[in-house]
């Protein structure tokens, strides 16, 4: 498996895909391509880093915020 984040446009996934002999692991960005498109690039893998995490602590913090005296 070759992870390389930071790519998040096609072309280059494209490259880093035909240039590899492993599967690849896209990490997934807001402005990357959509699922169906890194597949048809042949990516493996899509992985999502801390970003369900940070969303859940932001989340966390904007209804705790609610609650302290302002």
């Amino acid at each position: 498996m070759v992870y390389a984040p930071g790519l998040h446009v096609a072309s280059d996934i494209a490259r880093i895909v035909g240039e590899v002999a492993a599967p690849v692991n896209y990490l997934n960005w807001p402005n990357g391509p959509g699922v169906a498109e890194l597949a048809e690039l042949g990516v493996r893998r899509i992985s999502t880093g801390g970003a369900p995490q940070n969303n859940a602590y932001r989340s966390m913090q904007a209804a705790l915020s609610k609650l302290l005296p302002g």
